[in-house]
């Protein structure tokens, strides 16, 4: 046992080259799945920190509608004897940044938490009881320049505020302190004030039991609700899930790569190793004993490659929160912390997928060296004739698993049916690689001929060598195809986006107040009605309003004809907008599907007179959020909410008329900050928005793609390894050294056409799967096909270059070998 362990170790030590591929490929796929779950991890931590660390010990907290709670409620509550604490929230804007501001009653919360210890946060109740006072940590002091003592103009809605940094924030804990990034707190007089939210609360917590909760529930009055805490954090889950599962995926894809190069590692180490393992077994060895020590190097492989791996996923997962966590900025709401330690889940994670997949890739070798008999080991004829019978017999489960592909979404509707379908596509794709360029190679064998003797070789060789060319075709197949897939995917999405803003964004002007969060003045308005230069306006009120099936996005419209055009109708009732004017809703796509709405259903909404049943007219097609939009006419929206308040006004200009002059009298009319924008500079700023979502997908493809690239270099070392005394041979006869390097570049290059031609359809196969099953499920967005004929080059192009790049330094060694040392050893 101990003589075969070291017999079979010694070989690996020798070619170190192959071992640190292997250990490479495990740690990239490893690195990558390391990263994405800490990035994911990490920024949902970060998240849920900055909801706690104002939270506390808090139970529960009562909301209302977009306008929140009124001050006179809290006096209602302490009459009832209910000990409470009143809320203001809200986002503010510094030097570019965006800070959330929290106002706090530091006489409340003492009587509610035993404050400061209530929220693990610290600072000096009375330094912030003067006006414009505010605390921060000092870690967010020093990343906006803040002394203490210093003033610093902040805006919020068009309002700027000079604020006063009074007190410094101390955080008692780790959560307090990942949450009290980008935090100011504030007394309740100046955070309201900052906010305009004068004689209103963003809400009222609460530290109650279950039986106190039901009996405050029923004492509420109607348009007001009693929220969970725990909700808060269910709703930021919920908000980016699909997000994130979409992520998982391609880190796990990015994985199965790596696993391919490392059952490529441990083929060719076993090919190499055949005679020593006849031997072993010739000499007494048993079946079993080698096949253990085989399965036994594979886990250790895949153990130094994982906690490598760990290391390197650690670094690029905090890039890689950085692009997760503004895409949730872009996407979701407002991010004011940068991320969070994601504990050691994703790290065990890691670890074990790593394992897991070593020691499925190293199944194969393991099981044929205990099965095979020992002079069939020994023959090079019986191993070739073994892989052609692998690969015809990969060709029926393959064909299932694709069959499986298109079956399994028609029979599960969910988005994890769809993740199973692309799964299996996957795997149909990487069983079916290796016959698809046996298949090629056929067809171009009599072509070939014509070129020479070398080029016939280095198109059979090519098709000759799957026994250890194969799990690094499958893998350069799979990387070719993903990027074809993602590149369909995306361009689809971008131009269906594209043409949705080109609809949607029909107005010459949108006006909003300036900097984040708040409302226009009501002059703004009323100021555009009577401009001479305006044909017509638009209003728009967003605001999230609570529903039985949790907080639900709401834009209350008054839309003119030429805006109401924008609005492509994927289902509706009879006369939709006649019954959107009287009273009823449009839901977008991705709303519906989540709360499978359509057409005559109800959708009951919390209003300022309690819950209320609104008629569904129709669905529309909308791109802004995955979360999904109720869309209300505005005199609706007022006379159930009561809220007079508009977000921002589109204005439809008359011909000729000068955009800027009509700026600049709106911007006079009232002393409110104002930003104006073109529709031409929202479509630039959103597609900019977009790119920048997809920024991630393209940092996974190309790692995917490194780790392709690192199994087709293995790949070829080792067929380098073995046709040394073939280069000999072909030196002895009269070729030259450029002509066996030129046989080995020829060979990878066929290699790499091969793989690149199949990742043209298998590319077109996942895209339909993207686009069709998994974008619709995940996101509820329904796309429309763009296929650009250039992503078929950019395949070619790609496997042709990672082959012939990863042949450069097989092709160099191959030409340097002395013919005549490798023939005496033959």
């Amino acid at each position: 046992m101990r003589l075969a362990a070291a017999a079979l170790a010694r070989h690996l030590l020798r070619h170190r080259g192959q071992l640190v591929l292997a250990l490479l490929g495990v740690a990239v796929g490893v690195a990558v799945v390391v990263a994405v779950r800490v990035a994911n991890a990490g920024a949902l931590r970060a998240l849920e920190a900055a909801s706690e660390a104002v939270t506390g010990r808090v139970t529960h907290r009562i909301e209302g509608g977009a306008r929140g709670v009124p001050e006179a409620l809290l006096a209602a509550l302490a009459l009832e004897g209910v000990a409470a604490a009143p809320v203001v929230e809200g986002v503010v804007e510094a030097d570019g940044r965006a800070l959330r501001l929290v106002g706090l009653d530091p006489v409340a919360e003492a009587a509610l938490r035993r404050h400061p210890a209530g929220r693990g946060l610290a600072f000096d109740g009375a330094a912030l009881l003067a006006p414009g006072a505010v605390a921060a940590t000092a870690a967010t002091a020093e990343a906006l320049g803040w002394r203490p003592g210093a003033r610093r103009t902040v805006r919020a809605g068009g309002r700027a505020l000079t604020l006063t940094l009074a007190a410094r924030l101390e955080a008692r804990d780790a959560v307090a302190r990942q949450g009290a990034e980008g935090l100011l707190l504030a007394d309740l007089a100046t955070a309201q004030e900052a906010l305009g939210l004068e004689g209103r609360l963003s809400g009222i917590d609460l530290v109650l039991d279950a039986g106190q909760a039901a009996a405050l529930a029923r004492w509420l009055p109607p348009g007001y609700r009693l929220a969970e805490a725990g909700e808060t954090r269910r709703f930021l889950a919920e908000l980016t899930r699909a997000f994130r599962l979409n992520l998982q995926a391609l880190s796990l894809l990015a994985l199965a790569v790596g696993g391919f190069l490392v059952h490529s590692t441990l083929r060719f180490a076993f090919v190499q190793r055949r005679a020593l393992v006849g031997m072993l077994r010739a000499s007494g060895a048993p079946a079993a004993t080698v096949a253990g020590l085989l399965l036994a190097e594979a886990a250790l492989l895949g153990l130094c490659g994982s906690l490598l791996g760990l290391g390197l996923g650690a670094v690029l997962g905090r890039g890689l929160m950085g692009l997760v966590l503004r895409t949730v900025d872009d996407l979701y709401l407002t991010v004011t912390v940068r991320g969070a330690a994601p504990g050691a889940g994703p790290y065990l994670a890691g670890l074990a997928l790593g394992a897991a997949a070593s020691l499925a890739a190293g199944a194969v070798p393991a099981w044929e060296a205990a099965r095979t008999p020992v002079v069939a080991v020994l023959r090079r004829a019986t191993l070739e004739a073994g892989a052609r019978r692998r690969l015809r017999a990969a060709v029926v489960p393959g064909l299932v698993l694709a069959a499986a592909a298109v079956l399994v979404p028609a029979v599960g509707p969910g988005l994890g049916a769809a993740f199973a379908a692309l799964a299996a596509l996957l795997a149909a794709l990487a069983l079916l690689a290796p016959a698809g360029v046996l298949a090629l190679t056929a067809l171009l064998a009599p072509l070939a001929a014509r070129g020479g003797v070398l080029a016939a070789m280095a198109v059979r060789g090519a098709g000759r060598a799957l026994s250890r060319t194969g799990p690094a075709a499958s893998a350069l197949t799979l990387a070719a195809a993903t990027a074809v897939g993602m590149g369909i995917m995306i361009d689809s999405f971008r131009a269906t986006v594209a043409d949705w803003l080109g609809q949607r964004l029909r107005a010459d002007l949108y006006v909003s107040a300036a900097g984040p969060g708040g409302t226009l003045d009501r002059r703004v308005p009323a100021a555009a009605r009577v401009d001479p230069a305006v044909a017509a306006v638009g209003l728009y009120r967003g605001v999230e309003v609570p529903s039985e099936r949790g907080r639900l996005r709401l834009a209350a419209v008054a839309l003119p004809p030429a805006a109401r055009a924008g609005y492509r109708l994927l289902a509706q009732g009879a006369a939709p907008w006649a019954a959107f004017d009287a009273g009823a809703v449009l839901v977008s796509e991705p709303l519906a599907r989540r709360l499978r709405l359509g057409p005559g259903d109800a959708l009951p909404l919390l209003t300022a007179a309690g819950v209320r049943a609104f008629a569904v007219a129709g669905v529309y097609a909308d791109y802004a959020s995955d979360r999904g939009t109720v869309l209300m006419a505005l005199p609706v929206y007022r006379r159930h909410w009561g809220d007079e308040a508009v977000t921002s006004v589109a204005l439809f200009l008359r011909p000729g008329a000068d955009p800027a002059a009509v700026a600049a009298r709106l911007r006079a009319a009232t002393g409110q900050a104002l930003a104006v924008r073109s529709g031409r500079e929202l479509l630039a700023a959103s597609l900019a928005v977009f790119d920048r979502t997809f920024t991630v997908t393209r940092v996974l493809q190309l790692l995917a793609a490194v780790v392709a690239f690192g199994g087709m270099l293995g790949a070829l070392m080792a067929l380098q390894l073995e046709r040394t005394r073939e280069a000999a041979v072909l030196r002895a006869v009269g070729a030259t050294p450029a002509g066996v390097a030129g046989l080995a570049l020829g060979q990878a290059a066929v290699l790499g056409g091969a793989c690149g031609v199949l990742a043209w359809p298998a590319g077109l196969a996942l895209a339909a799967m993207l686009v069709d099953v998994v974008n619709p499920r995940a996101f509820g967005w329904s796309l429309a096909w763009r296929v650009d004929g250039r992503l078929a080059v950019g395949a070619v192009a790609l496997a042709l270059a990672a082959a012939v790049g990863a042949a450069l330094w097989p092709a160099w060694r191959m030409a340097r070998a002395r013919p005549a040392r490798a023939l005496r050893e033959e």
